[in-house]
Parts: structure tokens; C-alpha cells; sequence
């Protein structure tokens, strides 16, 4: 039994996590779902209900999700309160000459997509949206590395 369990546990592995042959192509995998490949930015993403029945956009580095992009989704709904309050502590601090937003607004903001970039990196975005002085919309990013806030900025 436990040899017919590994043959399909290893085929499973290698069909989800193929690359794309195309440029661009659309794939299933077996965490995220449907995923889209942009050979541009080397990121694959996917629309993915998470955190309270919300679709969030979830973003990874590379052709399909790793095993270290897997295993942060995982640790993700029981982290993410603490994350996001994190976040926004983060935010409140973060201001410019030309960037403010309300700390009301702050407070209210909605996650709205997770990217893992390398190694333990996991960005936070916000659909907060705050306009500089010139009139370009900014929207607030906080990243973690081992579940500490290494950066909050206003990124456009």
C-alpha cells in the first residue's frame, strides 16, 4: 500500500510542479488552484479565497509555487492576524513630507494579495491608496522575513 501511495505522492509532485512550457501559460496547482506564469516579472500568481472567504491576489517567484512558498501559505491563516496588525503598526509609523494617510483609513485597510519573494520574504499589500504630491497614486507594502516587519513604504 505504501508503495502505491509513493508512486502517486511523486507523480502528484511532478505534475504540479512542472514549468509552464509557454510563456504566459495557465496551470493547476494543487495548493493555489488555477495559477497564470508571467514570464516577464518570473512570478506566477493566482486569485485564491483565503483569511475570512475574501479572494486575495497570491504572488511567488519563479516558474510555480516551491515547497518553501507552500509551506509559508500553510503557516499564513494562523499568523496572519498578527501579521496585519504588524502591518498597519508599521504603516502608522510610516509617513513623508508628501505621503500621509488617516490612521483611521490605516486601520480599515483590506489585505489584498500576498507575494512570497525569496527565501522567507512575504510582502503584505493593502488596498489602501494615497496620492503624493505629484498627483501618482502610492499603495502601502510591508514586508516580513521570518515573520518580522523588515520594511514598510508606499510603493506605486
Amino acid at each position: 500500500m505504501s508503495r502505491i501511495r509513493a508512486f502517486f505522492d511523486g507523480l502528484f509532485r511532478r505534475i504540479g510542479s512542472r514549468p509552464p512550457r509557454r510563456p504566459d501559460e495557465t496551470f493547476i496547482d494543487a495548493v493555489f488552484g488555477e495559477c497564470q506564469y508571467d514570464r516577464v516579472s518570473n512570478s506566477w500568481t493566482s486569485h485564491t479565497t483565503a483569511f475570512g472567504g475574501g479572494t486575495i491576489l497570491v504572488r511567488g517567484r519563479g516558474h510555480v509555487p516551491t515547497v518553501d512558498q507552500i509551506m509559508l501559505w500553510r503557516q499564513l491563516p494562523d499568523r496572519m492576524p498578527q501579521l496585519v496588525l504588524n502591518a498597519r503598526e508599521g504603516l502608522l509609523r510610516l509617513s513623508t513630507d508628501d505621503l500621509r494617510a488617516e490612521s483611521s483609513d490605516i486601520m480599515n485597510a483590506r489585505l489584498e494579495e500576498v507575494r512570497f519573494e525569496s527565501g522567507k520574504i512575504v510582502q503584505l499589500f493593502f488596498d489602501l491608496e494615497v496620492f503624493d504630491s505629484s498627483g501618482c497614486a502610492r499603495y502601502p507594502m510591508v514586508t516580513f522575513e521570518n515573520w518580522s516587519v523588515t520594511e514598510s513604504e508606499w510603493v506605486i
